[in-house]
């Protein structure tokens, strides 16, 4: 009996599947499957990480490497923040409309109370922190075709107290409106007792903190100088120093307000060795002319006291000065000139005046929405009352006795654009009246 193998249709169809069915599954297992969505973004967000790590490492082999960015300016840091600058400047354009009495007309016939446009500000910056602690500045005011120093100094920090040394041309530490930067202050100008304060001089000038930043104390020792820094005297020179406290502060940073209780005194001891000193003052406009002067007086020094306070209640504040000038002249009786401002302002969209506790000033304000015609958002709008007097008659010195009164509204476009409207009444004693409507737009970074 035999067996042969005669493979027939049917065993070579069954052969020929097998092999494919074989074939298929080896092809399926070799090809990927689909990715979910879910999957395809977990692999992306790795990718950026590792990019993100290898920036890192390449800012740690490279960290002297800038990185650029904007910070109400134009500012670079190294990548190991050793090393930081900036650079801007501000603009500030003034419009003056004046009604006067006859009197003041008369009166001021060699420089009259005119209408008048002014490019009130001009400066340029450049500033710097050097390996950490070296600290440098460079400020420059372009105005009628000239060119001035406004703070130019190089300084240390970091030193005992949270100090900083300054040294160069900058502001002696008197007065709380006075070391508040015009790009913050509440008005169009400062009030009557920047008549009567110093301002800035080149010297050395050491400031501290102390308390949890609420106690601050400054004090420098100064030359009188001219705007170019210059040297004008042989024994000039003045010892300024300013203590504040700050008993209160708290802070809402959700909603961008604050709540202070501020106080604060200056005092600085002028010599003149026989030099003469003039005390002048525009009426809270700066296109006006000079409705205080006192002439020259011939003195032997100076003594000067200011008292400051101020309190925040997130969007109202209240502030005041009061200050006091007492020459000693040389075989003339001894006059005293006298100073002081009140105020309230009050933000209708709910902001707040920054109170900066290492300066013991106030600082920038920031909208709680700036002002956009495409969103149409308001910005922030506020609105200003002020009180001031200066009293420079005295012991046969007629320099004149002026009060002001003056409203303001406000409108901040965003933190580094403001819109001022002010309205201003002024008496002159023994003189007459008038009344003065001033606009600014005002812009830095």
């Amino acid at each position: 009996m035999g067996c042969d193998f005669m493979p027939n249709g049917r065993g070579a169809l069954v052969t020929v599947l097998t092999v494919c069915v074989i074939w298929e599954s080896i092809s399926v297992a070799e090809e990927p499957k689909p990715q979910s969505v879910e999957e395809r973004l977990s692999a992306v967000e790795k990718e950026l990480a590792e990019l993100k790590a290898k920036q890192g490492e390449a800012k740690e082999s490279d960290p002297y490497g800038f990185v650029f960015f904007w910070k109400d300016g134009v500012r670079g840091q190294s990548a190991d923040k050793r090393f930081e600058f900036s650079v801007g400047g501000r603009i500030q354009a003034d419009a003056a409309f004046f009604k006067t009495d006859n009197d003041i007309e008369n009166t001021f016939t060699a420089d009259p109370v005119d209408d008048a446009f002014d490019l009130r500000r001009l400066r340029l910056y450049a500033k710097a922190r050097l390996y950490e602690d070296v600290v440098f500045n460079a400020e420059y005011e372009f105005q009628s075709g000239t060119v001035t120093m406004v703070d130019v100094f190089v300084g240390l920090r970091n030193l005992p107290w949270q100090g900083v040394l300054q040294i160069g041309h900058f502001h002696e530490p008197f007065g709380l409106e006075e070391l508040t930067s015009d790009n913050f202050i509440v008005f169009v100008e400062r009030s009557t007792t920047t008549a009567i304060n110093p301002v800035r001089n080149t010297g050395i000038r050491y400031t501290g903190l102390c308390a949890d930043e609420r106690v601050t104390w400054s004090a420098g020792f100064f030359r009188t100088t001219d705007d170019q820094g210059d040297d004008q005297g042989d024994h000039e020179y003045s010892f300024t120093t300013r203590v504040t406290g700050c008993p209160y502060f708290q802070e809402n940073k959700e909603k961008g307000t604050q709540r202070v209780v501020h106080g604060g005194a200056a005092y600085s001891f002028r010599n003149l060795d026989g030099d003469v000193v003039r005390y002048r003052f525009k009426p809270e406009v700066n296109t006006a002319p000079n409705f205080i002067d006192t002439g020259n007086l011939t003195t032997e020094n100076i003594n000067l006291v200011s008292f400051e306070s101020t309190v925040v209640m997130d969007s109202l504040l209240l502030q005041g000065e009061w200050n006091q000038s007492s020459v000693q002249r040389q075989s003339a009786d001894n006059p005293d000139f006298h100073a002081w401002y009140v105020f309230a302002t009050y933000f209708l969209t709910r902001e707040s005046h920054p109170y900066e506790r290492k300066t013991a000033t106030f600082g920038r304000v920031r909208p709680r929405r700036n002002f956009s015609l495409k969103e149409r958002t308001p910005g922030a709008w506020e609105v200003s009352a002020r009180v001031s007097s200066l009293d420079a008659h005295s012991k046969g010195v007629n320099g004149g006795e002026l009060d002001d009164v003056t409203l303001g509204l406000t409108w901040h476009l965003n933190p580094n654009s403001r819109i001022f409207w002010n309205w201003v009444h002024g008496h002159l004693e023994g003189v007459g009246s008038f009344q003065a409507i001033v606009a600014r737009f005002s812009i830095d970074i």
